[in-house]
């Protein structure tokens, strides 16, 4: 074993010889110069705790497991939050409903209680037993005796029996693994995403809302939705089309269908000045009608998906070929992505390349699968980037160093109360998820589904299986038939929230500022910000926006529902009444439950649309007798320039009772009130 410290909060360990296909070989050396000014931290448990071998089947690590620890992360986990008593296979896969570890985004990385991560370095898929089994020893134990249980819960109950986390991963002769130590089980998670290299600032536009079109929409159906946004004044910020814009889809041909789109310039151009930024759904599997088919066929893979090539992103000749493609659709005026289907099919139809895939860096079809979807997204972002562009897309999978990519993970799965998990499970493991909206059974479950992901990385109702609006009809059948609703009262809650998602526009672009200079999740686990409070280590159905704003959704078509309060005053968001912490509270609500920290001073935009040339107009509401000052942060809204340094930070700050307005060219502040 040897160790080496990269940095104040990190180390490196290498045990025994690692592969060398690895994600930190293809996405590592971007770590945040931030990382060298942190505090001095130390190495989180003794030496000896940590031990390593090689077995017949692969390499095993081992680590210590603390009786009073929890253990979080492991990526895009829908199932389970805490992970203590689990046992899982970490594999990239699409639609998994069991907790065994397959998900869109698994990551090789936890995070503790105690203070300290351990991530992983390996594409391959990996074995995470944490403290789910208990070896044998040579001494004999006492044995507690057990009641015979009665029910299956009881039976195979997921309580701690092992001390250790174990760590394995098939047919390898070793790994390097990096640790983590912090103050806090925060400060870990924000090195880890520094040590990816900070997390992503999307384009303003990206924060305001997405609307996803009719699958089999033509250009004329679409210019027709767009035309009845605008009247209707829906305020959508990006508008999204589906596979039907291909003239070859499943696999792609990534070229215009022209029957059904005989004039994408003449779209595009009427979506930019709607002020709206238009989103192509696509996949990376290149049909043999796409132009640079014959040029990517010797760095592809030995298996087809959909009858088309599965290019080998390690290489940059296949980077450069895919990347060609999608930069000239940049430069038409496309402004962001639907990367869909690059994770696995094991549960959805085996349609996926084979684990003994071989590609031509030297990759497998396992290695290949796991790092596919991350492969992709760093493709077409870097097109975005060579022209000074940002993006805000969307995509199926991922796997570790996924803080500084601008997508934003989603699912064919639908269940609610697992959607909202996955907004606290991907703040630990550096990613970001949206709880899309599709269909719904009634008009309660569509809005309380709305209210969810307004508050979420990515705001987007995904209407690809209805011709209408799903606030005209939100029943599918009644929907497809042209049978709409008799009154307006859904659309009018549907537009209302919408436009709360932008009144909070500015607050979460300071957020996501401190998610990329800091690398402090916008979206996380209550635990996050109160480790000390026992209360919250489990709750997985509320969460934090930002540091001052704690979202509790209601699920389906429920009125109620009890919302812990962690330590200090809250604001209820609505009603301006205050709470002391540190208490449970009954809220009965039609609208979702939202609770302001004592002392925040909250800027509230008024726009009804967002784009890059948007200057807000702000109500500031201050919170408490004692609010702690805030920024605004202020830049072109969708350039790289402010990694240059062209970015302004005001400070907002109450002064001698008086709140203190500096000047600035992208805000104008009409109002503010004090709630006591």
């Amino acid at each position: 074993m040897e160790k080496i410290q990269c940095f104040p909060t990190i180390w490196k360990v290498k045990l025994g010889t690692a592969e060398r296909l690895t994600p930190h070989h293809f996405f590592g050396g971007q770590e945040n110069e931030r990382l060298k000014n942190m505090a001095q931290q130390t190495f989180p448990f003794a030496e000896d705790a940590l031990s390593a071998k090689s077995t017949l089947q692969g390499f095993l690590i081992t680590l210590p497991l603390g009786e009073d620890e929890k253990l979080y992360g492991l990526g895009l986990q829908l199932q389970s939050f805490v992970q203590n008593g689990k046992r899982k296979r970490l594999r990239t896969n699409a639609d998994a409903t069991n907790d065994t570890g397959d998900a869109h985004a698994p990551v090789p990385f936890y995070v503790s209680t105690k203070g300290y991560g351990i991530l992983v370095d390996t594409s391959r898929c990996v074995e995470f037993d944490c403290g789910a089994t208990r070896r044998v020893y040579s001494e004999s134990n006492e044995s507690k005796e057990k009641e015979i249980a009665i029910r299956t819960e009881s039976l195979y109950n997921e309580e701690k029996r092992g001390s250790q986390v174990s760590i394995f991963i098939r047919g390898v002769e070793g790994a390097e693994i990096y640790i983590f130590a912090g103050e806090s089980i925060k400060q870990v998670v924000e090195s880890y995403n520094l040590f990816s290299g900070g997390g992503v600032l999307p384009p303003i536009w990206g924060l305001g809302n997405l609307y996803r079109s009719y699958g089999p929409a033509d250009q004329g159906q679409v210019e027709r939705l767009l035309e009845d946004i605008q009247k209707e004044e829906m305020p959508f910020s990006m508008l999204g089309l589906e596979p039907g814009w291909h003239s070859h889809a499943y696999s792609c041909s990534f070229k215009w269908d022209s029957n059904r789109f005989p004039d994408p310039e003449r779209l595009v151009r009427k979506v930019k000045r709607a002020g709206l930024e238009l989103n192509l759904w696509e996949q990376a599997y290149v049909h043999k009608t796409a132009d640079f088919y014959e040029e990517l066929r010797s760095y592809s893979a030995d298996y087809e998906v959909w009858e088309g090539l599965v290019p080998d992103f390690a290489l940059p000749e296949a980077r450069k070929l895919y990347g060609k493609r999608q930069g000239e659709l940049i430069d038409t005026g496309i402004g962001a992505v639907k990367l869909d289907e690059c994770d696995g099919s094991d549960f959805t139809g085996g349609w996926f390349f084979p684990d003994f895939s071989q590609f031509p860096s030297g990759m497998d079809g396992e290695q290949a699968k796991n790092l596919f979807g991350a492969m992709v997204q760093r493709t077409i972002q870097q097109q975005f980037e060579q022209r000074n562009l940002r993006t805000y897309s969307q995509v199926r999978a991922g796997w570790s160093y996924g803080a500084p990519m601008s997508f934003v993970l989603y699912s064919d799965l639908y269940d609610h109360g697992q959607f909202v998990r996955g907004i606290l499970n991907a703040g630990f493991s550096g990613l970001l998820w949206s709880p899309e909206v599709r269909q719904s059974g009634s008009g309660e479950e569509f809005i309380r589904r709305l209210q969810t992901v307004v508050f979420s990385p990515l705001s987007i109702i995904n209407a690809w299986m209805v011709p209408n609006p799903p606030w005209k009809q939100y029943d599918i059948d009644h929907n497809a038939q042209g049978i709409l609703l008799e009154n307006n009262a859904l659309q009018d809650q549907c537009r209302e929230l919408l436009q709360l998602r932008n009144a909070f526009v500015p607050y979460l672009y300071e957020a996501y500022a401190r998610y990329e200079r800091y690398g402090t999740p916008p979206f996380r686990a209550l635990v996050l910000d109160y480790p000390d409070d026992s209360q919250v280590h489990t709750i997985d159905d509320a969460y934090m926006m930002g540091d001052n704003l704690l979202v509790a959704p209601i699920l389906n078509e429920g009125t109620g529902r009890s919302v812990y309060l962690p330590d200090g005053d809250w604001y209820d968001f609505w009603s301006g009444t205050r709470y002391i912490g540190k208490q449970h509270i009954v809220v009965e609500t039609t609208r979702i439950p939202l609770f302001v920290r004592e002392g925040t001073i909250l800027p509230l935009a008024s726009n009804q649309s967002i784009t890059k040339d948007t200057i807000f107009d702000l109500e500031i509401r201050i919170y408490g007798r004692e609010p702690r000052k805030t920024y605004l942060i202020e830049d072109d809204w969708i350039s790289l320039n402010y990694k240059n340094g062209e970015q302004n930070r005001y400070e907002l700050a109450v002064v001698d009772g008086e709140l203190n307005i500096p000047r600035m060219e992208r805000y104008l502040i009409h109002s503010q009130s004090r709630i006591y």
